[in-house]
C-alpha cells in the first residue's frame, strides 16, 4: 500500500476510533419520596434547608411557607448511584378563579393553592375556594386548612393538581399514592415542548397553553403499590392530580377522588461519549510514522 493511502486510511480509522464508536448510554432510575429522611414536616415547623434531601423553595420566608403558592423541593435518589442530582420542585394549583366567558361549566381559571404535608401519607392540596360545593376548602387559618378530606389532592368541587419541575428532563414512570378516600383516579400531563411553559395562573384546564399533553387518566391509582406511567415523553414539567375531566373526559367518575401523593419514580438516560481508547492512540502513532517516512522518501527523490 502506498504511504499516502496509509495516511488516509489511518486518518479515517482515527475518526472512527475517536468519534465513530457507539456512545455508552446509562439509564438512571429515580425515586422522589416524602418519606425520605429530611423532608418538610406536615406542621410547617422549623426547617433546615438541604438541596439533596428536601427543603422549602429557595428564598421563601416562614410567612410565605404558610400561604397559597408555597412549594418544596426533594433531591431524590437514583440507581445506579451517581454524583449528579435532579432536584424536584413541587407546587400546588386549583381552578378556583373566575369562570372565563365561553368556558365549560366548572372550568374556572387556575390559581395557586397551598401544598400541605401529611407525614408518610404524602402531600395534599388546600385550595382557595370557601363556598358552594367546595365549602370545606381554604379555611382562613395559617397555614390554610380544610375539612372532610379536602386537604388532599381532590376533584370535589374544584380540581387540584401539583406541578412537578425537575432540574433535567425525565420520563415519569410512576406515581405513589399514600392515602385515598372514596376513589383514587388521577390524571397526568407533561409539557412536551422545548420551550418553558407559561405560568398556569390565569389559564384553564380545558385551554392549557400549547405544549401541555395528556399522558393519561389512571383509574384506582391507590389499588397498586405504585401507579405505573408509560410514555415516551421526556420533560422537566409534569402535572399530576385528581382525575381531571376538564382536560379530557374519558368516562371515569368525577367529584369523588381524594388522594395524597407520597412519591414519584422516573427514568433518565444520559449519553456518555467515551474517551479515545488505546487503539485510537496507536492509530495516531501509525499515521505520524507514515507521514515522517513519506517526507524522508520525498527528500531522497528530490536529492
Amino acid at each position: 500500500m502506498k504511504l499516502k493511502q496509509i495516511i488516509l486510511t489511518s486518518a479515517y480509522a482515527i475518526a472512527l476510533g475517536t468519534g465513530g464508536l457507539a456512545h455508552a448510554n446509562t439509564t438512571y432510575n429515580w425515586t422522589w419520596s416524602t418519606t425520605l429522611s429530611g423532608n418538610p414536616p406536615a406542621d410547617n415547623g422549623s426547617w433546615t434547608p438541604s438541596t439533596t434531601t428536601g427543603d422549602w423553595c429557595s428564598g421563601m420566608t416562614t410567612s410565605s411557607m404558610s400561604g397559597y403558592g408555597n412549594c418544596a423541593r426533594w433531591g431524590g435518589s437514583e440507581t445506579p448511584a451517581s454524583p449528579a442530582t435532579n432536584v424536584l420542585q413541587v407546587t400546588a394549583f386549583s381552578n378556583t378563579g373566575s369562570l372565563p366567558s365561553g368556558a365549560a361549566t366548572g372550568d374556572n381559571r387556575i390559581e395557586t393553592a397551598y401544598l400541605s404535608f401529611w407525614g408518610s401519607s404524602g402531600v395534599g392540596v388546600v385550595n382557595r375556594s370557601t363556598g358552594g360545593s367546595d365549602s370545606g376548602e381554604g379555611l382562613s387559618t395559617t397555614p390554610p386548612s380544610a375539612t372532610n378530606g379536602e386537604h388532599s389532592v381532590d376533584n370535589q368541587g374544584r380540581t387540584d393538581m401539583v406541578l412537578l419541575t425537575f432540574d433535567r428532563a425525565i420520563s415519569l414512570t410512576g406515581v405513589d399514592i399514600g392515602w385515598s378516600q372514596t376513589d383514587s383516579d388521577i390524571t397526568v400531563l407533561a409539557f412536551n415542548s422545548a420551550a418553558t411553559p407559561d405560568s398556569l395562573v390565569g389559564q384553564t384546564y380545558g385551554g392549557l397553553q400549547s405544549g401541555w399533553q395528556l399522558v393519561g387518566h389512571y383509574a384506582d391509582a391507590d389499588a397498586v403499590a405504585v401507579q405505573g406511567i408509560s410514555t415516551s415523553i421526556t420533560s422537566r414539567y409534569w402535572l399530576v392530580g385528581a382525575y381531571n375531566a376538564l382536560v379530557d373526559p374519558n368516562g371515569l367518575s368525577k367529584g369523588n377522588d381524594y388522594v395524597k401523593i407520597k412519591g414519584f419514580t422516573a427514568s433518565e438516560t444520559i449519553k456518555k461519549v467515551p474517551e479515545p481508547a488505546g487503539m485510537s492512540m496507536a492509530l495516531i502513532a501509525l499515521a505520524s510514522g507514515a507521514f515522517v517516512t513519506l517526507r524522508r522518501r520525498s527528500r531522497r527523490t528530490a536529492d
